[in-house]
């Protein structure tokens, strides 16, 4: 499963990057932006999208703006 990583905070980023590649999944990003986020979003399966991001987003008005984008299968 290819999932996206936004956040915005490196530490965090860096520990969450490791964590799901270790569980055997590709990782993309991570990335710090909203924009950012959009760019590689389509190549995503999944998001694990942080709550506030420094360039003002909030993490569920990403993730909305995200699942807008991607058809859904369900």
């Amino acid at each position: 499963m290819r999932i996206l990583i936004v956040e915005d905070e490196f530490f965090i980023a860096i520990n969450v990057e490791d964590v799901v590649a270790t569980l055997g999944h590709e990782v993309l990003g991570p990335v710090g932006t909203s924009e950012e986020a959009r760019e590689v979003a389509a190549e995503a399966d999944i998001a694990i999208v942080d709550l506030q991001l420094a360039d003002g987003f909030t993490g569920s008005a990403l993730a909305d703006n995200l699942g807008r984008r991607k058809p859904r299968w369900d």
